[in-house]
């Protein structure tokens, strides 16, 4: 019987309800969903579900997580996951063997570098990396969203969004609510860089002219573990940390491509 991965909570119970199949305590054992009717396909209530493909099977998971190799017989295959009435849970995959399987740092997107947590004073190193931010930045969010794998950009974009990301969005707002439109796009690239951060798999990103293996963002992911978030406001750019605003601000004039 074909192998496929099945992606469970971090305490092994199904994601679905949390209460159905504890799949670490059945390691060795086929478990069948106790709801399974005959006939019964991908999608309905009572069939599991497990994918060939772990990133597949992240895809209609979530972070953090156990992943189980397992196997069976489906008696539904679509393109991205199968459908069975039973499957025999072979092993569960250690968590030092997730990076390697699904292809990006798991413990980076897990528990995210916050921004919010650190304290620095803004050096030349944060300044110069707030000059090059300027010329790449805006390009983030495309290439980034455009280069990670469309299978786990919901999962590992929830991940640090929601840990982190919501975080730094909401203390940014609190403190620049009556332009917030203004600023709202510069925090959006910053939570996307540290994404792309997470996948030193990827060597080639779309849209961006880099060496071959250079992450073209890694300027703002220097900023954003120093504590510092590149802030775009009244023309004019800004380094802006928790607890202390804006504390450094940088005069530069938008290029105009067509001069």
């Amino acid at each position: 019987m074909t192998e496929y991965y099945k992606i469970a909570r971090p305490d092994g119970w199904d994601f679905k309800t949390g209460e159905t199949i504890n799949y670490r305590d059945n390691i060795g054992k086929r478990v069948v969903d106790p709801q399974y009717q005959k006939g019964a396909r991908c999608c309905n209530a009572g069939v599991l579900h497990a994918s060939k493909d772990p990133l597949d099977a992240l895809r209609w998971s979530k972070l953090p997580c156990s992943v189980y190799r397992v196997s069976g017989r489906p008696v539904d295959v679509r393109d991205d996951k199968a459908g069975f009435k039973s499957f025999r849970i072979i092993e569960e995959i250690p968590e030092s063997e997730f990076n390697e399987l699904f292809g990006f740092d798991y413990m980076r997107v897990v528990y995210p570098i916050n921004p919010l947590e650190i304290d620095n004073e803004v050096t030349d190193v944060d300044i110069e990396n707030l000059k090059e931010w300027i010329s790449v930045g805006a390009s983030a969010w495309d290439s980034v969203g455009n280069s990670v794998w469309a299978s786990v950009w919901a999962s590992v974009g929830n991940s640090v969004g929601g840990s982190v990301g919501d975080s730094v969005w909401d203390s940014v707002g609190a403190s620049a609510a009556s332009v917030w439109d203004s600023v709202g796009n510069s925090v959006g690239n910053s939570v996307t860089a540290y994404i792309g951060s997470c996948f030193p798999g990827i060597t080639d990103w779309k849209y961006m002219d880099h060496e071959p293996g250079e992450y073209p963002f890694q300027c703002g992911v220097d900023l954003w573990e120093r504590g510092f978030i590149p802030l775009y406001l009244d023309g004019k750019w800004h380094l802006w940390k928790e607890n202390g605003g804006i504390v450094y601000t940088l005069d530069h004039r938008p290029i105009n491509r067509e001069e």
